[in-house]
């Protein structure tokens, strides 16, 4: 599934550049919601296979998002604070209690989904339905804007264990349920962004939509495993559709359904076509640094090369990318492995490592 997840961070990363549509695949929305089905997935899978305990659990997540996130955000930081911004004058008019809230969410992820559905208005923040009903963007106090899909990841992973280690009926009656609120929201005219995929309750479904997909990987993995050239077949048909999705003439709409049903069908033969590679481990891996650092580069990028045409700001942006994406992984991620590792065994405990 490496290479499905660069594909996607690359989506994302193109999305924001305003790339044309030859590169964008899925795009940004599309793209976020494809990650909350891998996701769930993959947190099916390593609670199923590695972890006995729920506080190990959490601990090797926050190990695994934390510190290259925290990189980051210290060096967007380094940058604003030299850079000309509106920052700083926005951050002052806030109320002591919202700098607070500010502040602590920027380090600590946690409700940074929720700048989503807040505003500055009249003096203090307040509930809004559309996060443009505000006297200025709120979500430009983030250091890392797209980090607000972290809080709500941060959201799946606490409730996870205590649905995943239960039978189908509970996880598909809170499926369902998710499912039931997304179309109360829309029956009630809260169809657009950012109720569209960025609230987690109705997201809830997507990412166990994925876990579904890893219950059916378990029942029919050893008749994959005698057909190899189905999964690496399936594989490559959904590489094809995702990299050219931005190409097919169909509505925002159908295109997203188009990319969550094939994505959340195809799961199973994706991970039994590269659960042995290390090359697809390493690209994979590669997806969550592009997606943490994209944003402060593209910026840098655009304020620093803005005469020039917009391919070279979009080359430029996506060699800088990977530069500072593999220097993440090899001088933050990798260390840190050895960590997660040690986390890993003393949970695993006799049970198979996925």
């Amino acid at each position: 599934m490496g290479v499905l997840r660069l594909l996607l961070a690359l989506s994302v990363l193109f999305d924001h550049q305003g790339a044309s549509a030859l590169l964008m695949g899925p795009g940004g929305e599309i793209s976020v919601q494809c990650f909350y089905i891998i996701s769930g997935f993959y947190i099916a899978l390593v609670l199923d296979r590695t972890y006995r305990s729920n506080a190990v659990f959490w601990a090797n997540r926050a190990l695994r998002l934390f510190p290259s996130y925290w990189a980051v955000a210290a060096v967007t930081l380094v940058i604003w604070l030299v850079l000309p911004t509106n920052l700083w004058t926005e951050f002052s008019v806030l109320p002591n209690i919202d700098r607070a809230f500010v502040a602590v969410s920027n380090f600590a992820l946690v409700g940074q989904d929720w700048f989503n559905f807040l505003g500055f208005r009249h003096g203090h923040l307040a509930l809004v339905k559309d996060f443009q009903d505000s006297d200025f963007p709120f979500y430009n106090l983030l250091l890392v804007p797209p980090a607000w899909s972290l809080g709500v990841e941060l959201s799946f992973y606490a409730l996870a264990p205590f649905i995943l280690r239960r039978g189908w009926a509970t996880l598909l009656g809170c499926l369902l349920m998710s499912l039931g609120l997304r179309f109360l929201l829309s029956r009630a005219g809260l169809d657009h962004n950012p109720w569209t995929y960025r609230f987690f309750p109705s997201e809830l479904a997507t990412f166990l939509t994925g876990s579904a997909a890893y219950r059916v990987y378990c029942m029919v993995q050893p008749r994959l495993s005698r057909h190899k050239w189905l999964a690496r077949a399936i594989t490559l048909l959904v590489w094809s559709v995702v990299a050219c999705m931005g190409l097919l003439q169909i509505d925002a709409s159908q295109k997203r359904v188009l990319a969550l049903v094939l994505i959340a069908s195809a799961l199973p033969f994706l991970s039994e076509a590269s659960r042995a590679s290390r090359l697809d481990r390493f690209l994979g891996d590669l997806s969550y640094p592009i997606y943490i650092c994209h944003w402060t580069v593209i910026r840098l990028v655009n304020r620093l090369l803005e005469p020039q045409p917009a391919m070279a700001r979009i080359a430029a942006t996506v060699v800088i990318v990977f530069a500072v994406s593999i220097a993440l992984k090899l001088c933050i991620d990798g260390p840190i492995e050895s960590s997660r590792a040690r986390l890993r065994s003393r949970s695993n405990m006799g049970r198979r490592q996925p």
